[in-house]
């Protein structure tokens, strides 16, 4: 046995006094006092949650409550989109439901931005811009503005320079020759 355990061993106490500590427990929770605390701690733990009923009807009328407010955004955004006139609000967000599944950006972005005028609400939707290719529909070859100068063979040999007839040397990123060109 460790040092360890006989410290363990000394703060629980001898096994007459835990075996007596048992038996007074036992006791104290057999007794009226005992089930009164324990009834105490069940009745403190129900009523600050409150009984089920109260808990039922609490969430009821939260739900009613929310749903009030809903039908009141909704049915001012309602007058406000007939009195601004155009679409009904209906209307709108079928045409936003539609654009978004087809994934028409611009269309998505001017549903909701009139969706949102009539709730009131200051949220701008920006179309994204169409992508433009440099090219076009037709392709580069046929873009006059990237056709090739006269005497010129393509646009892709405009900047690259001709190569010297006799001793190429290598050269590295910095322009200094990779190998003396005397040597060869």
């Amino acid at each position: 046995m460790s040092i360890w355990d006989d410290i363990k061993k000394a703060a629980k106490g001898s096994e007459e006094y835990q075996a007596g500590k048992a038996k007074r427990k036992a006791k104290r929770a057999k007794s009226p006092l005992g089930k009164a605390v324990k009834q105490v701690k069940k009745d403190v733990k129900s009523a600050v949650k409150g009984s089920k009923e109260y808990q039922a009807g609490k969430a009821k009328k939260k739900a009613a409550k929310a749903k009030k407010k809903e039908g009141k955004t909704w049915t001012k955004a309602v007058k406000a989109q007939k009195k601004a006139g155009g679409s009904s609000m209906n209307e709108l967000i079928k045409a936003r439901n539609a654009a978004k599944a087809s994934g028409d950006k611009a269309a998505y972005a001017a549903a909701q931005n009139k969706i949102n005028k009539a709730y009131g609400s200051k949220k701008v939707h920006k179309a994204a811009p169409k992508k433009v290719t440099p090219s076009g529909p037709e392709g580069p070859g046929d873009n006059p503005e990237y056709a090739p100068k006269p005497g010129q063979q393509s646009t892709m040999q405009r900047n690259r320079p001709k190569a010297k007839e006799g001793g190429l040397v290598e050269n590295n990123a910095f322009g200094w020759p990779s190998a003396d060109a005397r040597k060869r």
